[in-house]
């Protein structure tokens, strides 16, 4: 029914990636939900409120079990959340640096005691980091590796399944939101190249597939429709900030020039088409922390860009190494960045890694760059995300105190600290942003229904899609 692109390595949900999301869903659940309008709602926790600015409390659903009749409970949620703080990948990394004190009030009500606030809680539990394991499972996490058990709509048919290439799933029988989940069989494919995306779905193989704006002609002609999202920040993490690997990058103006050598208006509209979004800073228009005033920070200026690198003793220049790899452009994008690089005498060499083991690769220490997308919502999470001086993604554990001061009042709702944080990242030129992508996901309007794109997601989850008859 749905195409993905990268086979899956785990059923793990902190191991979880944006291309297998959907599968996750199938099986698992989470806390919370969120909407297509950015709020979230009730998932396995029925309700929950901050009853301090440190103090969130939780109610969960009751009557809900994993397949072999384990109960959901107060327990079982408290085993999870404390298997997330001592597992801090990038899905869980925000939530284990709050140092969460969890205290089972009830049977279904728990508390969470944090040492700072963070008003993204909600968020946080609404994808894979809210994903609850049966607790045999939690006991022993590396069985996760190819044993899957959730409280989710379907069960994973792994004997009619083939690995890395096709997997199947079967709606239970006695789900506690059977309605909200109408189809009764689900498969994902792996069809790694866009254009053989793009085919399968007009050829009838697939229902849904992800592309790009340059597969657009071919689905219209063939009667196929779209959904399209302005989701990730395309951009590379100058993570050796205090230049370990790559000397250079210790300097500050070295990461400026870097940012004033690209010309980001060609490079979103070659990779995207019209609807990318170019613009340096990471809080999209419309939610907290977007300044308009940041989309100049950085025009256009190879020359600004050689005399800085000259200011800091390199005018000829210097070579690093970059992560990046072969799904979703990130090796188009980096192409494309590093021939503007090149014209001011930073020479590339792109590090590509299999898409499968691509996460893990960006989370070490062995690359002073990586490509990655700052995607997610709400802007306080996608900063405490990469640039939190605990945060997985910031791998050399880089500190400013001008950020986390700023950061620590955002914590409290402060929306101008908020702005100030987003642009004290440009002036330390910590990233290079092209700007937003536009994400288009290709569907059968003759087979399916509800797609939409959610503000943290650049993939329509399962659990909004219909048939269309």
């Amino acid at each position: 029914m749905k195409g993905i692109q990268t086979p899956l390595q785990s059923w793990d949900p902190y191991k979880c990636t944006g291309a297998q999301s959907n599968m996750f869903v199938a099986v698992y659940n989470s806390l919370t939900r969120e909407t297509p309008e950015g709020t979230f709602e009730p998932a396995l926790a029925e309700s929950w409120e901050y009853e301090t600015p440190t103090k969130f409390v939780m109610t969960l659903r009751d009557g809900v079990a994993f397949k072999d009749g384990t109960p959901l409970n107060a327990n079982v949620v408290k085993a999870n959340l404390e298997r997330s703080v001592a597992t801090p990948t990038g899905i869980t990394s925000q939530f284990a640096a709050n140092k969460p004190q969890i205290t089972v009030i009830s049977d279904l009500e728990l508390a969470i005691d944090l040492d700072h606030p963070d008003p993204d809680l909600p968020f946080l539990f609404s994808s894979c980091g809210g994903m609850m394991a049966h607790p045999d499972l939690v006991a022993a996490p590396d069985r996760m590796v190819n044993e899957v058990n959730g409280t989710g709509p379907y069960n994973f048919e792994a004997d009619a399944s083939i690995a890395a290439s096709s997997y199947v799933f079967n709606k239970k029988d006695n789900y506690w939101n059977s309605e909200a989940y109408p189809f009764s069989k689900v498969t994902f494919s792996v069809i790694p190249d866009n254009n053989s995306m793009i085919n399968a779905l007009v050829s009838g193989q697939v229902d849904i597939v992800p592309g790009n704006f340059q597969g657009v002609a071919q689905a219209e002609s063939a009667g196929m429709a779209h959904v399209l999202g302005n989701v990730s920040p395309f951009s590379i993490l100058l993570n050796d900030r205090a230049g370990k690997l790559v000397p250079a990058l210790a300097d500050e103006r070295v990461r400026q020039a870097l940012n004033y050598a690209v010309d980001r208006d060609a490079v979103i509209k070659t990779l995207f088409g019209e609807n990318g979004v170019p613009t340096p800073q990471i809080p999209a228009e419309g939610v907290p922390g977007y300044d308009s005033a940041l989309n100049d920070r950085y025009p256009y200026d190879p020359n600004k860009a050689r005399e800085l690198l000259a200011e800091a003793g390199y005018a000829d220049g210097f070579s690093m190494p970059v992560l990046t790899t072969t799904v979703h452009q990130f090796d188009a994008f980096l192409s494309a960045v590093a021939n503007y690089w090149g014209e001011i005498g930073v020479n590339v060499t792109q590090e590509v890694k299999d898409p499968s083991t691509y996460l893990s690769e960006v989370l070490k220490t062995n690359y002073p760059a990586t490509v990655y997308p700052l995607k997610g919502a709400p802007p306080y999470s996608i900063l405490n995300k990469f640039f939190g001086p605990n945060a997985n993604f910031n791998t050399f554990k880089s500190t400013d105190a001008e950020f986390s001061e700023y950061m620590g009042k955002a914590a409290g709702g402060d929306e101008t600290a908020l702005r100030d944080a987003s642009a004290q990242l440009l002036d330390m030129g910590w990233y290079v942003s092209a700007g937003f992508d536009a994400q288009y996901y290709f569907f059968n309007p003759k087979k399916v229904t509800g797609l939409e794109m959610l503000t943290s997601e650049n993939t329509p989850l399962f659990y909004n899609w219909q048939p269309a008859t």
